[in-house]
């Protein structure tokens, strides 16, 4: 069974933020397994920072969605970015100095933020966009 299972309840509509989550997910359940089936400390933390720099492109692929939409939430929306990644760069150092021993937090942290967030910010973002695209002012954003 999946740590962090992708379901239809978590779907936005826009296609290009689903996907994007969906790989997240799948990375998600790769460090899960990785962890759960006994990696070196070294793996962890490599698969850590890959796991932390896909975030961080995607985080920024949105806030470029808004700014190109002309989206009134780019403010609000990369100020909860910045605070999850600094919170998650915490998390992923715990995990460097061995105070994680298993990356149970680092999940755990993940799966929660990223539930809330599809659940809030993204949820609107993703209606807003779609908006804009039906009425024809966006070319290029659902790519």
């Amino acid at each position: 069974m999946p740590f962090a299972e992708w379901n239809d309840n978590l779907r936005l509509g826009h296609e290009r933020i689903d996907r994007a989550h969906r790989e997240i997910f799948a990375l998600l359940n790769g460090m899960h397994e990785m962890l759960q089936g006994g990696c070196t400390h070294q793996e962890g933390i490599k698969a850590l920072i890959y796991l932390t720099n896909h975030i961080g492109e995607h985080m920024g692929d949105e806030e470029r969605m808004i700014e190109d939409a002309g989206l009134d939430c780019l403010v609000a929306h990369r100020r909860e970015h910045a605070a999850m990644l600094a919170e998650l760069e915490s998390v992923v150092e715990r995990y460097i100095a061995h105070e994680d021993s298993d990356g149970a937090e680092v999940l755990e942290f993940l799966a929660d933020w990223y539930g809330k967030h599809l659940a809030g910010a993204d949820r609107t973002l993703a209606q807003a966009l779609l908006a804009r695209e039906n009425a024809g002012d966006l070319v290029g954003v659902t790519d």
